[in-house]
């Protein structure tokens, strides 16, 4: 199984079950022998761009905020039937991510071009205009939690 998770889904799990992603599914092969190339440097966080340079990115979201809008969902009768998308209102690019918790962490950085560009943008507008659904925690504020977590420092969250 391929490290981390989301790299078996788009190879191993899809191809094996004859699911072509809706993503770069005509470079499969080729990014199967990116990612092989990727698992030789263990635990590297990688600054994911596609042929262009351009980079892939992902509405990452804080648990804090998840939490927050899930409460004023359990708590406006208006919510019931409908879909909510608790995320971050920008996406943050993976180079950006990368290169943060690289420079934070003993965790080597790779540079990665892969033959396609992903970073699927979601809109949290429904969660914001019908329950005010507000996240409060950028992904550098993220990373400087789950540092501190590391360290032993108190957070604002549970476990502490």
């Amino acid at each position: 199984m391929l490290n981390p998770v989301w790299l078996n889904y788009f190879v191993e799990l899809a191809v094996a079950k004859n699911r072509i992603p809706w993503f770069g599914a005509q470079h499969v092969d080729e990014a199967q022998a990116i990612i092989n190339d990727l698992l030789q440097t263990p635990d590297a966080v990688c600054a994911v761009t596609d042929p262009n340079g351009k980079s892939w990115a992902l509405a990452f979201t804080d648990v804090r905020d998840v939490v927050a809008g899930t409460l004023l969902a359990l708590n406006n009768k208006d919510a019931i039937g409908e879909a909510f998308n608790m995320v971050s209102p920008v996406p943050v690019n993976y180079t950006t991510a990368a290169r943060l918790i690289a420079d934070n962490t003993d965790r080597p950085y790779r540079k990665v071009t892969m033959p396609f560009y992903w970073g699927p943008h979601v809109s949290n507008r429904n969660a914001r205009s019908m329950l005010g659904y507000n996240p409060q925690y950028s992904f550098d504020k993220m990373v400087e939690t789950a540092l501190a977590f590391q360290r032993g420092d108190a957070i604002d969250q549970i476990p502490n």
